[in-house]
């Protein structure tokens, strides 16, 4: 009964602040490009509330009728402004922010303007962070930049994956502008297919998962792309050791609309030119080529000031191949990959209250691997692709009832097919038992999803967000599966948001799995359906943080702790050559039902303002798999189970001209499969081979890892007005040997079998690797 008499009470005065209160909505933006700013604080002072704007720099505030106040709108590394409001109705207004020339330059108002509640699990990179990373080879990443935040680590050396407490890259939602993204990597992996030219910003969300978001098990990796300049017109040029970026954006009419084109290519293939000519006038046997590009282009209308209608398109492809010559033999080896996205969103902002966006969107991975052998006499071909291709529709609605309560709902729709794995060769290849697929279907999916949530502040500083996620998942022809998902999140915060707690419980299904024969990034992923047998993968996760602000924005850290589980793991069968994973049907190489656990603490802190800024962040985990027929079905630990990961990101703005920044990392060794024992094998030529005897899974570790990393960048403004960059640095830079792999070198193959000797060593890649680019903006 006391329950109801407080529920009643809470109804009764929300009721009448809803009579007497009115909204303060719009969109904060830069004042030079027009583009919105994700993540602005918005913070009314007297009062002592505030808000962020969304990904498209809206905002809504409710406040008391006729009341005076100042309304503070704050942006990292843009100057403060203050705006002196007399609330007498509801207002929509477009605020625009000026760039500061340094971080000393942002001006705190009153204690902290920088309130707005911030999100646990959640981490934010505007590009310009993402730029001043030390980079390999200096070519500035976006996943490995999210490598250096806390729950995140990478794989083997200098790649791009993402493994996220304890999870895999397949279980991370991608997405540009709304759209997956099935494969992220360029150049084996040491790339990501994201230009940062192209991005304005990127999030990861890796606990307390709004309802909004389904379809994986670990994390949210959200890219915006840019909406183009829509002041003035502008391009730049970037020139790298590697590859060259050039970007050009600005109004095409009235202002109204805006561009940008994006484009980026590798030209080692140029550089590979004289041993081309060489390969081809006989004078070499071997012949490797490689060649990239990627192309971003966004188009952004503004009906009205309410109303913004965007498309975006995005294509990225890789190429690789081998030639090989032997006499009048002559072999090719070719592997291309690539990933296309389209994306149509339409926004509007309704009343002062809502908020509606939609988006249509396509897009499509698929890799191909194309052997072929020619002699004199014959010639056989082998070919095996795989494909994703989906088109998708979404449409969300936010609607802040008051300044207490808000909700949000929504519903998502999916058509998706899927060739896992393709086969088509003919000669020598039909004698190594490989099924020809070339009458095997498509396999069809369809996905629907609606949700609801809502975010409730019963008292000052106390936030109840709850939701519940319906999915369901229909595989045409054979089975429909359906998804109860609730999400929770409990969080207060005190001493004026400077302190918060806060505890987290999300549901998550996943109906693909992501096969995977490697760690390094290579597109040989194989995408499959829940189908014969094989049902979607699921996950629970609990999580408990705190988190600390000063009282003038300066420094921020937070402590968090997570537990997560994980079903219906489905993994190759052990000792698996390439052939047979690319010439098999997928479901009959691979185990389902695996289980798995993961559980850790993470620790960060960060600088945001001053010439010398940055941040820290260490996580312990561990995390650990059970597949049946597996390890004898004992628990092993998973491959890249790490308990240690450290991460120190500095920069420092010397003067006008000069920045500098470094960057160390610390890894405790991944986890790796060696063998017990080893057994020497007679060949046909009298020489002994060893053979390996394993007894378990990932039964020893990888030697730890450490790598400081430095650039630093110089800028000038030209006679002609334009702004030019050089950055130079290096890449391991005290040369450290850091273990890419564990190889086996055998002393003597001719002797007796009791004089024959080996001994296992590791691989190391980048030593000491330094970089030079040249950027020019006009």
């Amino acid at each position: 009964m006391n329950l109801v008499k407080i529920i009643f009470c809470l109804l009764v005065y929300q009721s009448g602040f809803a009579q007497n209160s009115i909204h303060i909505s719009g969109y904060v933006r830069d004042a030079e490009s027009g583009e919105p700013l994700i993540g602005a604080n918005l913070w009314l002072l007297q009062q002592a509330r505030g808000t962020a704007s969304n990904t498209d720099g809206y905002f809504t505030l409710t406040t008391y009728k006729g009341s005076i106040d100042t309304l503070v709108i704050s942006y990292i590394g843009y100057q403060t402004k203050a705006i002196r409001c007399s609330n007498q109705k509801d207002t929509f207004a477009v605020f625009f922010l000026t760039e500061a020339l340094t971080l000393d330059e942002v001006t705190i108002y009153g204690e902290n303007t920088q309130k707005a509640q911030e999100q646990f699990g959640i981490t934010t990179l505007s590009a310009k962070q993402i730029k001043q990373i030390p980079a390999l080879l200096g070519e500035t990443d976006v996943m490995r930049a999210l490598q250096l935040t806390p729950g995140v680590q990478g794989g083997a050396e200098g790649t791009a994956g993402l493994f996220v407490r304890g999870g895999s890259p397949g279980q991370n939602l991608v997405l540009l502008d709304g759209t997956t993204v099935y494969n992220t990597a360029h150049l084996f992996g040491f790339l990501s297919v994201f230009n940062p030219d192209a991005v304005k910003s990127v999030s990861l969300i890796r606990d307390g998962f709004p309802a909004r978001y389904g379809g994986r098990l670990s994390s949210v990796v959200d890219v915006t792309m840019k909406d183009g300049n829509r002041e003035k017109h502008r391009r730049e040029l970037s020139i790298g050791l590697i590859s060259s970026r050039y970007l050009a954006e600005g109004p095409l009419k009235n202002k109204k609309t805006s561009y940008m084109v994006a484009a980026r290519t590798s030209y080692l293939s140029l550089i590979l030119l004289p041993l081309y000519i060489r390969y081809k006038n006989r004078q070499l046997d071997e012949l490797i080529s490689y060649w990239m590009y990627d192309i971003n282009v966004k188009i952004t209308h503004e009906i009205n000031e309410r109303e913004k209608l965007s498309f975006s398109f995005f294509n990225g492809y890789d190429t690789w191949s081998i030639n090989t010559r032997i006499s009048e033999d002559q072999s090719t080896t070719r592997l291309n990959w690539g990933n296309s996205t389209a994306a149509l969103r339409y926004t509007n902002a309704i009343g002062s209250k809502a908020f509606l966006q939609s988006v249509f969107n396509y897009n499509q991975y698929r890799y191909n691997f194309i052997a072929r052998i020619k002699d004199a006499r014959s010639e056989a071909r082998f070919l095996n692709s795989s494909k994703v291709r989906d088109w998708a529709w979404r449409t969300d609605l936010s609607w802040k009832l008051s300044d207490f309560l808000s909700l949000q709902a929504g519903v998502d729709l999916a058509n998706q097919r899927l060739r896992p794995n393709f086969n088509k060769f003919n000669g020598p290849f039909e004698e190594l038992g490989l099924i020809d697929s070339t009458d095997i279907p498509n396999t069809f999916l369809n996905n629907a999803g609606v949700y609801i949530s809502q975010q409730f502040s019963p008292l000052s500083g106390l936030i109840f967000e709850t939701g519940v996620r319906m999915s369901n998942y229909f595989v045409l022809g054979d089975q429909h599966y359906s998804y109860f998902e609730p999400r929770l999140k409990l969080s207060f915060n005190w001493l004026n948001n400077e302190r918060s707690i806060q505890a987290s419980w999300s549901r998550m299904s996943q109906p693909l799995h992501l096969l995977s024969t490697n760690g390094a990034g290579l597109p040989n992923d194989i995408w499959t359906p829940p189908a014969h047998g094989f049902v979607p993968e699921l996950s629970q996760q609990y999580g408990l943080g705190y988190q600390w602000k000063s009282w003038n924005a300066h420094w921020e850290g937070g402590i968090e702790a997570y537990y997560k589980t994980m079903d219906n793991l489905v993994d190759y069968q052990r000792g698996l050559d390439y052939y047979e994973v690319s010439g098999r049907p997928w479901q009959t190489l691979v185990v389902g039902e695996g289980k798995g656990i993961a559980y850790g603490v993470e620790l960060s802190i960060r600088k945001n303002t001053g010439r010398l800024n940055g941040w820290f962040s260490y996580t312990w985990s561990k995390s650990e798999r059970q597949t049946p027929g597996v390890n004898n079905g004992n628990w092993y630990p998973f491959r890249y189970d790490r308990r240690h990961d450290l991460a120190i990101v500095t920069n420092y703005q010397l003067n006008a001209h000069w920045k500098c920044s470094a960057t160390f990392e610390y890894q405790s060794g991944f986890a790796i499969t060696m063998p017990v024992g080893i057994q020497q094998t007679l060949q046909v030529d009298q020489t002994f081979y060893p053979s390996f005897i394993f007894a378990g899974r990932n039964n020893a570790r990888m030697p730890d890892y450490h790598r400081l990393d430095l650039g630093f960048s110089h800028t000038e403004t030209t006679t002609k007005g334009r702004e030019s960059t050089i950055s130079l640095g290096v890449y391991n830079a005290y040369g450290q040997q850091n273990p890419f792999y564990i190889d086996y070198a055998i002393k003597n193959a001719s002797l007796s079998r009791d004089q024959t000797g080996g001994y296992f060593f590791q691989r190391t890649l980048f030593r000491f690797v330094p970089y030079l680019t040249w950027a020019i903006k006009y």
